[in-house]
């Protein structure tokens, strides 16, 4: 498995994908100065450019948890499953799903967004994505939420 996050400073000069820096661009936006925007901030009808490849999932504590709120058409049909409603705990395979938990941890402890390029094969299929992880708060307070957009990759 190829994979590469950044785990340093946010730089957004990091994002390759000209739809990931569009939404980065609309997340910075609604953020309006806060450490995040809102979820309620985020309106489906301004970001149409993103909607099959975006995901909202919530910290559950104690652990926290992971539940996703939202999978996008295009993850569900490039990961064959949906997991809206579920938990990450529930995604098959341990490797990626530890690895996704540690992306969600840091955009959480962190409250700061996370960029990935992800290259891996599991189930007899292979994954190739960049990824975009940005912070986001249920209360105006606390990170609590996040919301990714992916940008899947041919070959």
């Amino acid at each position: 498995m190829n994979e590469f996050q950044d785990t340093g400073a946010f730089r957004p000069q990091r994002i390759r994908s000209e739809r990931l820096r569009r939404f980065h661009e609309y997340w910075r936006r609604k953020a309006a100065g806060r450490i995040a925007p809102l979820r309620a901030d985020i309106d489906p009808l301004e970001v149409s450019f993103a909607l099959g490849h975006l995901l909202i999932a919530e910290a559950v504590p104690p652990g926290p948890r992971f539940r996703f709120r939202l999978m996008g058409d295009t993850i569900v049909e490039r990961f064959a499953i949906d997991l809206t409603g579920r938990f990450l705990d529930d995604y098959p395979e341990e490797n990626y799903r530890e690895l996704v938990a540690r992306t969600f941890s840091s955009v959480i402890q962190r409250g700061e967004p996370v960029v990935v390029d992800r290259d891996f094969a599991t189930y007899g299929r292979r994954y190739r994505y960049e990824g975009l992880c940005l912070p986001l708060s249920s209360d105006g307070g606390a990170i609590d939420m996040l919301i990714a957009c992916l940008e899947f990759k041919e070959g």
